[in-house]
């Protein structure tokens, strides 16, 4: 009875009640970091699929402050 109570005392000090079910912080977390890189390689392929690719660039290059992961990564 004891714990019960001071558990309802912690909770009524909360200022943000957890919202997001029965995973864990570093579950969602994780799902976090994979959904904003999913969302990072769609821009990327976006930008590629928009771009004029010219023909007598090296695939082996340096990549510099014009290209599309720059763009993206900003």
């Amino acid at each position: 009875m004891r714990r019960t109570q001071e558990n309802i005392n912690n909770r009524t000090k909360q200022n943000m009640p957890h919202t997001e079910g029965s995973k864990s912080i570093a579950t969602l977390m994780d799902e976090k970091a994979v959904n904003d890189s999913a969302k990072v390689i769609d821009m990327i392929n976006e930008k590629m699929s928009n771009s004029e690719r010219s023909t007598d660039q090296d695939s082996h290059r340096v990549a510099w402050k014009c290209d599309v992961y720059s763009h993206v990564m900003k």
